[in-house]
């Protein structure tokens, strides 16, 4: 991750650094704070923008030259520069930037998922990270041991937007999720060869087609949110927030409605586990959340019903969610429908407390909630629900 001092086109040393933008010695790392917080400084730095040929790799035009942000590296010619952007350093600093995490364990590489399995190097009931094979999938990938070898092996940025982990005499695909021996080549040079084969670009774009897809619903759902002016109003809110009843479904003005759960999910299961890992529930066969996020369960530091605001032990989710007073709790809580969005899910948990069904968070307030609903991270979690769903219908049409 680029530190807040490259952003700051700060060149550092052992002990010392050097502001390119305002082109003066810093000393030490208190000098150094202290300098980037002057309006002076701020200043320079607005004036100093990226290079439009490097846009993608936050190379900066300083006075003197060049300034790589994620390699913390200064060029003095833009030939240097070019010759910069490929070497491997470089390409692992700004692939490194790229990665993202997704709902349900899954992560992302340029919007592209990578399953649970291949990120944890499961394949069937073995972890090829540990060398050894388990009885439950999240138990394993959850150990200490398992963590503490998965931090050791690097991801690998290869040819063609490749992803690979080089194990002992071979290497893993994350796309394919399948171990391939080099012959009569080094590792390097056969996972190129192997991103070039047809099963291979075969899934890599599938998986970017089930991505792109889902990018254009949820743009064209915030264009339409923007044209029918979906910004939350005080009124908004304080409508929402009343003690109305849950049969009231009548459209307010911005097309929002309350629905009781009972009115909104005609059919509903669990299944214990797709292709690409976790425990889900199915709504109405169009909408796919993680279990615990389907009984408001959440976690940060630690585990909380979000709907009984009562924080629990892992031991104990599986009989709160299960319990008359839970269940009496989810019956009660109303789903928020908001017309321009399509298919949130959307519940409030408390009065002014909005729970988002895909990305198992709670947002204080309406406009919070609208807001969080355009944010790059509620669109990835859109994403891998659309790809689990789909993988999902595949399989059960096949039954």
């Amino acid at each position: 991750m680029t530190s807040n001092f490259s952003q700051n086109a700060i060149l550092f040393g052992t002990l010392q650094s050097y502001c390119l933008v305002c082109e003066c010695y810093l000393a030490g790392k208190r000098d150094t704070i202290r300098h980037i917080s002057k309006d002076d400084h701020k200043t320079n730095l607005e004036a100093s923008i990226f290079v439009e040929e490097f846009t993608t790799d936050q190379i900066r035009k300083v006075k003197k030259g060049f300034f790589c942000e994620l390699c913390n590296k200064y060029f003095s010619t833009i030939i240097q520069g070019r010759l910069h952007v490929s070497d491997g350093e470089h390409v692992r600093n700004k692939g490194v930037q790229l990665f993202q995490r997704m709902e349900n364990g899954m992560v992302s590489y340029k919007n592209i998922p990578i399953t649970k399995e291949a990120w944890n190097g499961i394949i069937e009931n073995k972890c090829i990270i540990c060398d050894t094979e388990f009885d439950s999938l999240e138990s394993h990938i959850t150990s200490q041991e398992h963590l503490f070898q998965l931090v050791q092996v690097d991801v690998e940025f290869g040819a063609y937007n490749g992803l690979y982990r080089v194990l002992e005499n071979a290497f893993q695909c994350l796309t394919c999720n399948e171990v391939y021996t080099p012959v009569n080549t080094n590792v390097e040079a056969s996972a190129t060869t192997h991103f070039l084969e047809s099963k291979h670009k075969r899934i890599y774009d599938k998986l970017a087609k089930a991505a792109n897809e889902q990018l254009q619903v949820n743009d064209k759902r915030t264009n339409k949110g923007k044209s029918r002016g979906l910004n939350a109003k005080n009124a908004l809110s304080r409508q929402l927030s009343s003690d109305s009843s849950l049969a009231n479904e009548d459209d307010n003005d911005d097309g929002i409605k309350m629905l009781s759960i009972e009115k909104f999910i005609n059919d509903f299961y669990a299944i214990k586990g797709t292709s690409l890992g976790g425990k889900d529930v199915v709504i109405n066969t169009k909408i796919i959340v993680g279990l615990s996020s389907f009984y408001c369960i959440t976690k940060l530091d630690t585990w909380k019903c979000e709907i009984c605001d009562l924080t629990l032990n892992s031991d104990d989710i599986d009989a709160h969610r299960l319990s008359q007073k839970h269940e009496a709790a989810m019956s009660d809580t109303p789903v928020i429908l908001i017309q321009a969005a399509g298919n949130e899910f959307i519940r409030e948990v408390r009065p002014e407390v909005y729970h988002c069904g895909f990305c198992n968070i709670v947002e204080q307030g309406m406009d919070t909630i609208l807001k969080h609903l355009n944010t790059a991270d509620h669109k990835q979690s859109r994403i891998s629900a659309a790809w689990r769903l789909h993988e999902h219908m595949l399989v059960k049409k096949l039954e």
